[in-house]
């Protein structure tokens, strides 16, 4: 009987612990969030006696997770980034039959981790073309580690096109939700 009661008590303590547990995670509180900026891709003008078949570009922007009220609000308390989507939609293009070739890549980085997604094949650039910037590699974990850290980071992309002397549009986008718990 004596051993009873004194596994009781420890009964209980891990019954309140693992109760407090359930009792954060069902105040829990998750949103869905998305967070776009636009890469706009200049390709210069190539001499007119210039005999290249490629021409580069680079361009790069910043975003802010903190830009998102919801985002803002629940800082302190975010648990958590599930990255549900991510992806490069063209916005416009300046001219007809243009291609990003392969090696050009997509970028989302911060001072301590670093998405690559690299083309492993042209990609025509039409208007509302979208480019899927996928979890290979594990890329969307580390979208979600940068998001975790809430501050500014930045998108790029950079590589070569099939014409010079374009403009191309991109939107990227990342869609996410959010878990913060407010206790």
């Amino acid at each position: 009987m004596k051993k009873l009661i004194k596994i009781s008590p420890m009964f209980l303590i891990l019954a309140f612990l693992a109760g407090c547990e359930k009792i954060k995670d069902l105040t829990n509180v998750e949103f869905d969030t998305d967070m776009s900026t636009d890469l706009n891709i200049n390709v210069a003008d190539a001499s007119s006696k210039s005999s290249l078949l490629s021409y580069s570009f680079s361009d790069a922007s910043t975003l802010d997770p903190l830009e998102d009220s919801e985002v803002k609000k629940y800082k302190e308390k975010i648990e958590d980034y599930d990255v549900n989507s991510l992806t490069a939609t063209v916005i416009s293009v300046s001219k007809p039959e243009v291609a990003l070739l392969e090696g050009t890549y997509f970028q989302v980085f911060d001072s301590k981790d670093t998405a690559t997604w690299t083309l492993d094949a042209p990609f025509y650039v039409v208007s509302d073309a979208v480019y899927t910037l996928d979890n290979t590699n594990g890329n969307w974990d580390k979208v979600r580690k940068i998001l975790k850290r809430n501050s500014v980071f930045t998108v790029a992309a950079a590589g070569e096109s099939s014409t010079d002397n374009v403009t191309i549009v991109f939107e990227v986008s990342i869609g996410a939700t959010v878990t913060a718990n407010p206790l």
